[in-house]
């Protein structure tokens, strides 16, 4: 496998092991300064992929690692292609230039979707109680800012607390990631 310098400045050729379906690789090749072996692999959640390892052991536990963040890489959502895939969910109704009020049938729909919303995701996923409540709260939010905000205004505050939803989802520690996203607001 050709890889090129941390500095840029040139190329060179190591053997590596190569996942086809991805593209990520896990090679060693050379020795450095001490005798080092030179270990090289993507993907890396350090971010730069090599590292000098001082024995065979080393080497083979860095393997593993790889292993693992290849796993990682395929067993978990992504969250950006799920997006994207489920884009029609975030088109809304175009709305009048102005920022009139809902109507009262309007205000009990958003209410209703977002029951049904809410009630989706607490049924498909493994959310943690933190997780539910955090979810209910925002939704709640939602439902109460159709009463208070006009159409442009409750949009982009819709769009926002759903971003916030799903990012907080994504990157709370410690907490488990719901399993997929939902279709809301269609």
């Amino acid at each position: 496998m050709s890889l090129r310098r941390a500095d840029k400045t040139s190329t060179f050729t190591v053997p590596a092991l190569v996942h086809t379906a991805s593209g990520y690789y896990f090679g060693f090749g050379g020795r450095g300064v001490g005798g080092d072996f030179y270990i090289y692999f993507s993907p890396d959640p350090r971010g730069h992929g090599w590292d000098p390892s001082e024995t065979w052991g080393a080497v083979q536990g860095w393997f593993d690692t790889w292993l693992k963040n290849l796993r990682r890489e395929f067993d978990e959502r992504d969250l950006w292609g799920e997006l994207l895939a489920q884009r029609s969910a975030l088109q809304t109704t175009p709305v009048a230039n102005d920022n009139a009020p809902f109507t009262g049938d309007e205000q009990r729909r958003i209410a209703e979707t977002l029951a049904r919303t809410e009630a989706d995701i607490t049924r498909s996923t493994r959310l943690s109680s933190e997780q539910t409540r955090i979810l209910h709260e925002k939704l709640d939010e939602m439902r109460a800012a159709a009463e208070r905000l006009g159409r442009k205004d409750w949009q982009m505050f819709a769009l926002g607390t759903l971003a916030s939803i799903v990012i907080s989802a994504a990157f709370a520690p410690g907490l488990p990631a719901p399993r997929r996203l939902p279709r809301c607001l269609s």
